[in-house]
């Protein structure tokens, strides 16, 4: 008997969504699914302790204005990963030396190859709902490259029926959504969207008419907005089955 048998919750979710008319279950991957933000804070403050010994200052004050700098350049690069250089430029500069920060810049690149560690209930999450013939979609913001990669390191790429990728030169938004409902061919009435991006999850799925869980997001600039009416919130993804019967 498998773990998806042992849980009856898992069966009664199901039927309930069924009920509810609901033919898939969309998700964000990074942060939903993965901890992702984990990776990003370890290799910031490898990052910046190493640099903190070359300038003989303190690794906080480094870490503290490296995350700064990160979400400022945010607001006009989004997740392009190409960021980073301006981010350690205006680093360097304000530290008086541009080529000694950038040395320690293999730090940041790590971010983009290293392993994610999936959030327990993950797999029987997802498990559970493919068996109860729901259509699971992705809709995740980065390079293709980089988000098929961690879908393929994390071991989960095979549940999901499409993975729709938003550039890094976009803001993600409903039309990234709509595409993956789209291609699975259905309506955002028969959907839920799982994510913990107010803007670029949550907001999208309630403008659609789809139904909506809410995640806290790691990330300030993902939790900046108001919540719509009619969201259901949770703390981690292992309680998306008690979400649903609060529909």
């Amino acid at each position: 008997m498998n773990e998806i048998d042992r849980d009856p919750i898992i069966g009664i979710t199901n039927e309930k969504l069924h009920r509810l008319g609901i033919k898939a279950l969309l998700f964000d991957l990074d942060d939903t699914l993965i901890d992702t933000d984990e990776i990003f804070q370890r290799n910031m403050m490898n990052f910046s302790e190493e640099v903190a010994g070359s300038f003989g200052i303190s690794s906080n004050f480094v870490n503290k204005r490296l995350h700064e700098l990160n979400i400022d350049e945010y607001k006009r690069y989004g997740v392009d990963p190409l960021k980073w250089s301006i981010v350690l430029q205006r680093l360097g500069e304000e530290l008086g030396d541009v080529e000694l920060v950038k040395q320690s810049g293999g730090h940041i690149n790590k971010i983009y190859f290293q392993e994610p560690n999936l959030f327990p209930g993950v797999r029987p999450l997802l498990s559970g709902l493919q068996d109860g013939n729901f259509l699971l979609g992705e809709v995740t913001h980065g390079e293709t490259e980089w988000s098929l990669r961690k879908n393929d390191q994390a071991g989960i790429s095979h549940y999901f029926d499409v993975i729709v990728t938003a550039s890094v030169k976009e803001i993600k938004s409903e039309k990234h959504w709509l595409r993956c409902m789209d291609t699975l061919g259905v309506t955002p009435q028969e959907c839920v969207i799982t994510g913990d991006n107010l803007k670029g999850d949550i907001i999208p799925a309630i403008s659609l008419g789809a139904r909506a869980v809410s995640l806290p997001s790691p990330w300030l600039a993902y939790r900046e907005g108001e919540l719509p009416d009619g969201v259901v919130k949770i703390n981690k993804i292992s309680e998306f089955w008690e979400a649903v019967q609060r529909f």
